[in-house]
């Protein structure tokens, strides 16, 4: 499943779970999206 089919996601907490790479650019797809939580991963 995309994250982009969950339209009405406001808020996104993903610290802490070793994530790492990119962020996917289907993110700025996500207009309801107003805060997003990414500490302690391994995002470039």
């Amino acid at each position: 499943m995309s994250i982009v089919r969950i339209s009405g996601l406001m808020h996104l907490d993903l610290s802490n779970n070793q994530i790492i790479g990119e962020l996917p650019s289907d993110f700025g797809k996500l207009c309801k999206l107003s805060r997003v939580l990414l500490s302690r991963n391994q995002l470039v």
